[in-house]
């Protein structure tokens, strides 16, 4: 199998492990919200909210740093696997410090579901699926992707009614246990040492992961900026279909969230000729699956959701521009990464959030709810533009920040 076959081979199962987990999150999510009501649903919303942010923190942009490093090597080794562990430990102490203190100051009655969600931030942690991407198999990082919505549905399903909030918890710390459990396999396929390596020094990868949390936390606010910009300008019924339109068109990006976790473990040092063909497969990829948002997501909308969702179809067309730049935008930051440029990643994502949110409240304001959506593909072009202009476009991987600094031998 040649390597752009190998690389749309792995996009496709990373993709598809995707789309199937986000069909049985949406299941799980109904059965949760109707078992709950939406007085309770609120709380776990906003428990939920405070453990994504904690993750993001818990995470500390290590993932990336363990894809980028293992890239380099060729192969993920149990050296580089306890380092990135131990280098975890730190973050995750202090994320379950605060969503449990957070939560306890919040409501007392919900220590119980804060420390199953600090468990759960555990088990993140000791998930191996991307030593699996490192080797170059997308299946195991794409079966743990499955299994912790499949096992949330099936604990919300198994649990005894009433549901209450310590139940999600409860079914959310399952969930990401049996992720961390199909990815712990590859454990026992981890290469022999290399030899010579050098440890790395946690204070070392906790320094080269600040760009990439930087990145996730930037990313967290762009998914939540323009709703709240809605919600504020517009009200919450307009806020309510344009946060489900975009739901939608950000599902529509999975396979484009496949490609950038493929590209960033295989991206570095890759002849400038080989980045075009990438960028350009990245850009067939994410028109196609823009035109087909384009023609079928309306009418399917409204099938499954209902005529009172009329709104939102009408804004599925105008977000077709997001979801096609997302694609090149999201493998574009990935090479550079790879090449040692996280901090420059980090810089145009935080410039372009920066110049989106007075936008997006002017534009809600006065040009109503189609021209936000378009303006959040105008602000992934801006990505793209920064992303393009902060190297040569031919990408040149120099390793100037980040781990491609560190003194390794191998």
């Amino acid at each position: 199998m040649s390597e752009r076959a190998g690389a749309l081979s792995a996009i496709l199962v990373g993709g598809g492990a995707r789309l199937a987990a986000a069909g049985m999150g949406l299941a799980g999510t109904t059965l949760a919200a109707r078992a709950l009501g939406p007085a309770e649903w609120g709380i776990w919303l906003v428990l939920f909210a405070g453990f994504g942010w904690c993750q993001h923190l818990a995470e500390w942009g290590l993932r990336s740093v363990a894809l980028v490093e293992g890239g380099r090597l060729s192969q993920a080794c149990p050296g580089l696997v306890r380092d990135v562990l131990c280098a975890r430990l730190v973050p995750l102490v202090l994320s379950g410090v605060l969503l449990v203190g957070g939560t306890v100051a919040w409501r007392p009655e919900l220590a119980g579901a804060a420390l199953c969600l600090a468990a759960a931030l555990a088990m993140i942690a000791l998930n191996l699926d991307w030593v699996g991407l490192v080797r170059g198999s997308a299946l195991p990082a794409s079966l743990g992707l499955m299994a912790r919505p499949a096992l949330f549905l099936a604990a919300i399903a198994v649990l005894p009614a009433p549901l209450a909030v310590g139940d999600l918890a409860l079914a959310t710390l399952i969930g990401w246990a049996g992720a961390a459990l199909a990815g712990a396999a590859e454990w026992r396929r981890a290469p022999a040492p290399v030899p010579g390596r050098m440890r790395l020094r946690t204070r070392r990868l906790l320094k080269a992961g600040t760009p990439f949390f930087l990145v996730t936390a930037a990313n967290q606010v762009a998914l939540s900026a323009d709703l709240i910009a809605v919600a504020w300008m517009l009200g919450t019924e307009a806020a309510g279909a344009f946060g489900l339109a975009m739901t939608i068109a950000q599902t529509a990006t999975l396979g484009a969230q496949a490609a950038a976790q493929w590209w960033l473990a295989r991206g570095a040092a890759m002849a400038p000729a080989r980045a075009r063909r990438v960028l350009l497969d990245a850009l067939l990829l994410g028109g196609t699956v823009a035109a087909a948002l384009a023609i079928l997501g309306p009418s399917l909308l409204l099938r499954l959701f209902g005529a009172q969702w009329l709104a939102a179809a009408d804004l599925l067309p105008p977000a077709t521009l997001y979801v096609a730049l997302v694609h090149v935008t999201a493998v574009r930051a990935a090479l550079v990464a790879a090449g040692g440029g996280a901090g420059r990643v980090a810089l145009a994502q935080l410039v372009s959030q920066a110049v989106s949110w007075p936008l997006q409240l002017l534009a809600a304001a006065r040009l109503g709810l189609e021209s936000v959506v378009l303006l959040r593909g105008l602000v992934e072009l801006l990505r793209l533009v920064l992303l393009v202009s902060s190297d040569d476009f031919w990408i040149r991987f120099r390793g100037r920040s980040g781990i491609a600094k560190m003194p390794f031998k191998s």
